[in-house]
């Protein structure tokens, strides 16, 4: 008897390593998701431009790739704590389109000037970061499920 017993306990402790790994790295995404926000808000925030950003355009697709990732770690943030629903990422969209706004809002304090299209970028990338970051998941549980029925 206790030799059925002993692969159970083996099973449930490899189980509960793996949940602390996938948390761990789910809160690691949190913390690095909360410090890269806050760079984004200094470097929106700096009085002066880099030169590169000054070429006409350039600084839209620098909005649409910066809240994309944005997005994406927040997202990955989500699925490896296990909260990847619907309505975490419906509220997600929501919060980060308000922190675009509310970065593009409070630019004129720092002597930058807030632009609509900058924020359209901003939202344009944090739709295409966490359609990314969906489409990864899905794909990513698609290969774990046709993997199971292997040898």
């Amino acid at each position: 008897m206790p030799a059925q017993i002993e692969p159970n306990i083996r099973s449930t402790t490899v189980d509960s390593m793996k949940q602390r790994k996938r948390r761990l790295l789910g809160v690691t995404l949190l913390v690095v998701f909360v410090l890269y926000s806050v760079s984004l808000v200094v470097a929106t925030h700096l009085p002066r431009v880099p030169t590169f950003v000054r070429v006409p355009g350039a600084d839209k697709w620098l909005h649409f790739v910066a809240y994309g990732c944005q997005a994406m770690l927040a997202m990955g943030a989500l699925y490896f704590t296990n909260r990847l629903g619907l309505k975490n990422v419906v509220y997600l969209t929501i919060i980060l389109a308000t922190f675009g706004a509310i970065d593009e809002l409070t630019q004129p304090i720092f002597s930058r000037q807030a632009e609509l299209l900058d924020w359209v970028a901003d939202c344009v990338g944090v739709l295409f970061g966490v359609c990314l970051a969906y489409l990864v998941v899905h794909i990513r549980g698609e290969i774990k499920s046709s993997q199971k029925g292997r040898p």
